[in-house]
């Protein structure tokens, strides 16, 4: 869905954003603070948001340094607002209920409070953290790598996941791997294995990885007397 409708250009925003051999930053908000000096922006709307060709951050309140190329945002914990993160090329959005500081140009930042998500084989793992970093390489398969301290993952996206592992390290590579180390698996609340590490691999395909455990009739009930389970 979209984030954010930008204001339809006058005349002159339309022929500088025509003009070749340049990248269009564009900005959004109810009210704009610009310190001259400082050449800072400081955006407020429902919602605010800076994009940089593809690369769009939406929150509340979000300040943006022409000089750094760097923009920030802090979620709103009151109104339970969040920033959110998208960029197409680089898979899921990131949406922050802490803070976020992202440069533009490096197309890399930190966050806090933070989820966002993988696609493996039709399925969709949900990652979350406290604290994470972010990494986009755009030269090598346009991969995002995603860093996260004190995660974790999961497949079920009910409010309160019915299982879910928890990591102080979790590495997601967009559109090639999941890993967390060291890994705890939860069931509702209940820590039940302890795992050196758990790694997955979300492209198609045979792959290394964790595979989802399959059951059949076999498995459950015995279909002759001399079968042994193993």
């Amino acid at each position: 869905t979209a984030l954010v409708r930008f204001a339809e250009p006058d005349s002159t925003a339309a022929a500088l954003l025509r003009r070749p051999g340049y990248t269009a930053t564009r900005y959004e908000g109810d009210t704009v603070r610009f310190l001259a000096r400082e050449r800072v922006l400081v955006l407020r709307g429902k919602p605010a948001a800076v994009q940089r060709d593809q690369t769009l951050l939406v929150g509340q309140t979000v300040t943006y340094d022409d000089s750094a190329q760097i923009v920030t945002a802090q979620a709103d914990t009151a109104t339970r607002d969040t920033v959110v993160l998208r960029d197409p090329q680089q898979g899921s959005d990131v949406v922050v209920r802490g803070g976020i500081r992202y440069d533009l140009t490096e197309r890399r930042g930190v966050v806090t409070g933070f989820s966002t998500s993988a696609q493996q084989n039709g399925e969709t793992w949900l990652v979350s953290g406290d604290r994470g970093a972010i990494q986009s390489d755009t030269v090598v398969n346009g991969q995002r790598v995603f860093y996260a301290r004190d995660g974790s993952v999961t497949t079920c996206n009910d409010p309160t996941p019915h299982y879910h592992f928890e990591a102080k390290d979790i590495k997601m590579v967009s559109k090639s791997i999941l890993v967390i180390r060291p890994a705890v698996l939860y069931i509702g609340e209940v820590p039940v294995m302890w795992l050196p590490f758990v790694f997955t691999d979300p492209r198609g395909g045979r792959r290394s990885g964790l595979l989802t455990p399959r059951f059949g009739l076999g498995e459950l009930l015995r279909n002759s007397p001399t079968y042994r389970r193993t």
